[in-house]
């Protein structure tokens, strides 16, 4: 019976062997399902977790470490996913005091700078043609025979009501013109008129599209130009400024233009 023992050993060893191979096979295969089953759980966790990722407020710092499979390569690490604008946001503390409206710069207090006397004459110059043209036109019917003499008379009333508005716009333009005034500061320019109802505008560097200066017939024998300003967006001007001196104008211009990026 020994013999016969001694002929069935190789066929146990290799019975053995095989069924070890099955069950290393087996556990191989259940560690992979394992490992599947873990990493889908993990993905469908990261989905919900990125999805409420993008609806979290902009203030929270939104990141989050999912691990991979613990069957992964170590040089795998772990999948991070950072917003790097909220991340930066996380350090930062959004902050919204109250301004004491009683120590802002008033625009009232600037010292302006007031336009040139040329300006004024100029004024005068353009109210005297006026006048001028409008007094002409009321002499017209004096010239004419076919007017009854008992209406020319009446009728000279008019060349007196056309000196007493002329002489009333005159005066009025000429106080307007004391009103006015211009300054630049770090980051705008300030410009106020107004005779009855005063105007100031504030129109800021940063705003400004283009500039030009333009010169009226009248302006240039005085030596006087208007400057205009247009803001991105708008085809109307925003800004004008009259009754300026030419080169006053022209170096206001490349200045505000220079510091608007525009220049």
């Amino acid at each position: 019976m020994a013999p016969a023992s001694k002929s069935w050993a190789p066929c146990d060893r290799v019975g053995a062997d095989s069924r070890t191979a099955a069950c290393s096979a087996t556990a191989a295969i259940g560690s992979f399902c394992a490992c599947a089953i873990g990493a889908s759980a993990q993905a469908i966790t990261a989905r919900a977790q990125l999805r409420r990722f993008m609806r979290a407020p902009p203030t929270i710092e939104r990141v989050f470490m999912i691990p991979l499979c613990a069957g992964a390569p170590s040089s795998t690490g772990q999948w991070r996913i950072v917003c790097a604008q909220q991340a930066s946001m996380a350090h930062m503390t959004f902050t919204n005091p109250q301004l004491d409206t009683d120590r802002l710069p008033r625009a009232a207090a600037l010292d302006l700078h007031p336009l040139p006397p040329e300006h004024r004459r100029e004024i005068l110059v353009q109210s005297a043609i006026v006048v001028t043209v409008f007094l002409l036109l009321s002499l017209v019917p004096q010239a004419i025979v076919a007017i009854p003499s008992p209406v020319r008379v009446a009728l000279l009333a008019l060349p007196a009501a056309a000196l007493l508005l002329g002489g009333l716009l005159t005066v009025l333009a000429v106080v307007r013109f004391r009103r006015k005034g211009y300054a630049l500061r770090a980051h705008d320019v300030v410009f106020r008129t107004g005779l009855f109802w005063r105007k100031t505008t504030v129109l800021p560097f940063d705003r400004v599209q283009h500039a030009e200066v333009t010169h009226g017939p009248l302006q240039r024998r005085f030596g006087l130009a208007t400057l205009k300003f247009f803001t991105a967006g708008g085809s109307s001007v925003d800004l004008q400024i009259e009754g300026l001196l030419a080169a006053d104008a022209e170096r206001l211009r490349e200045t505000v233009l220079a510091r608007s990026g525009h220049g």
